[in-house]
C-alpha cells in the first residue's frame, strides 16, 4: 500500500508539473490522440513445399466491360510458366522476348531463371493494358535466387485462377530446392500480404515496422545442415515499363542480413532466437529466414516465426 501511495503521489506531482510547465495555457486533452494498431504476426508449418517464393495476382482492365479471369498454367516439367486470360495466351509479356508476346516465361533461359527476373517480367505490363495485367511479389525469396532446376517451384494447383483477392502462391519445392524458409506473412490472405485492390505498391512494406521475437526451425536432413540466416529486404517494384527486345521490366531490392547462426556438421538442427528478449527490428522491410542444407529435408518437425507489425506513421 505504501508503494502504491508513493507511486500515486509521484504521478500526481508529474502531471501537476507538466500542467504548469507545458499546459498552463492549454490543459491536456485526449482529443486528437491516435492509437497505433499493433498486429501480432506469426507463421508455423510442419510440411514441405509450403514456403512461398512469390505471389501472383491478376487485375482486370478498368472500366468494366467483358468479365475476364486471369489464370496461370504452371508447367515446371518443361520449365515454363504460361499465363492465360479467358483461356487465351496473354499478350502482355514473355521471357525471353521473341516476336509477338505470348505470356510464357521460360525459366530454362538464362534471362528468365532468377526470382527477380520472373517478377520483373510479370510486373512489366502497364495497368491500362487491354486485357488487364498481372502482378507478382517476392516472399521467401531474393532477386538473385536461381530457379534453374526443373520443378524448383510448385503451385497450389496445376491450373489456378489468380483473379481472386488472394491471388496464388508459388512455393519452393523442397525436394528440388533444399533450403527451408520461414516468412513473416499471413498465409490465409496470400497476395493481400503485399497487394491492394488497385495493384502492387512500389514497396508494400513502406511505413511498416516489424519486430521478430522468435524464430524456431528444427529439421532432419540426410546430408548436412548449414547456416540459419534471417534477412530484412526492402523491395523496389518497377511496374508498367513494357517489353523491348532486350527483355521485360526491372526489379531491385536492398538486402540486409539481420541474424546468422552456423549449424554444426549434423543431420539435425534445432535452433531458436527466443533467448534474445529484444528480438530484431525491421523498418519498411519484409522479414524472412532461411536454413541451407545439402539435400532435401527428410523430416520437418518445427518451422515457426512470430512477432509484431505496426504502421510507423499514422496517416
Amino acid at each position: 500500500m505504501r508503494k502504491f501511495m508513493k507511486y500515486f503521489a509521484l504521478t500526481v506531482a508529474l502531471v501537476a508539473s507538466l500542467s504548469v510547465a507545458g499546459f498552463a495555457q492549454s490543459p491536456p486533452s485526449a482529443q486528437g490522440l491516435q492509437v497505433v494498431p499493433i498486429q501480432p504476426m506469426s507463421d508455423a508449418r510442419n510440411q514441405a513445399d509450403t514456403a512461398p517464393a512469390m505471389v501472383i495476382k491478376y487485375f482486370a482492365p478498368a472500366g468494366g466491360g467483358t468479365a475476364m479471369t486471369g489464370t496461370t498454367t504452371v508447367a515446371f516439367a518443361t520449365q515454363a510458366i504460361t499465363f492465360l486470360v479467358n483461356g487465351a495466351a496473354y499478350a502482355g509479356f514473355e521471357c525471353p522476348v521473341s516476336g509477338a508476346l505470348g505470356g510464357i516465361i521460360d525459366i530454362s533461359n538464362a534471362a528468365c531463371n532468377t526470382a527477380g527476373e520472373i517478377v520483373a517480367t510479370i510486373n512489366s505490363t502497364p495497368a491500362n493494358f487491354a486485357t488487364g495485367y498481372f502482378r507478382a511479389g517476392l516472399m521467401a525469396a531474393q532477386a538473385s535466387d536461381a530457379i534453374t532446376a526443373s520443378g524448383a517451384l510448385v503451385a497450389q494447383t496445376a491450373t489456378t485462377d489468380v483473379s481472386s483477392p488472394n491471388g496464388m502462391a508459388l512455393y519452393w519445392n523442397n525436394t528440388v530446392s533444399f533450403p527451408e524458409y520461414l516468412t513473416m506473412w499471413d498465409r490465409n490472405i496470400l497476395a493481400r500480404n503485399q497487394m491492394t485492390p488497385k495493384g502492387l505498391p512500389k514497396n508494400p512494406y513502406d511505413n511498416l515496422g516489424t519486430l521478430v521475437q522468435y524464430v524456431g526451425e528444427k529439421i532432419t536432413n540426410g546430408g548436412t545442415i548449414g547456416q540459419l540466416t534471417c534477412y530484412a529486404v526492402k523491395p523496389n517494384y518497377i511496374q508498367g515499363g513494357g517489353c523491348t527486345t532486350g527483355g521485360c521490366g526491372a526489379y531491385s531490392e536492398a538486402v540486409r542480413t539481420v541474424y546468422t547462426e552456423t549449424a554444426g556438421a549434423t543431420t539435425v538442427l534445432g535452433t531458436s532466437l527466443a533467448e534474445f528478449p529484444f528480438g530484431f527490428y525491421a523498418q519498411d522491410e519484409k522479414v524472412y529466414c532461411r536454413v541451407n542444407s545439402s539435400t532435401a529435408a527428410s523430416s520437418v518437425t518445427e518451422l515457426a516465426i512470430s512477432g509484431f507489425t505496426w504502421p510507423t506513421q499514422i496517416r
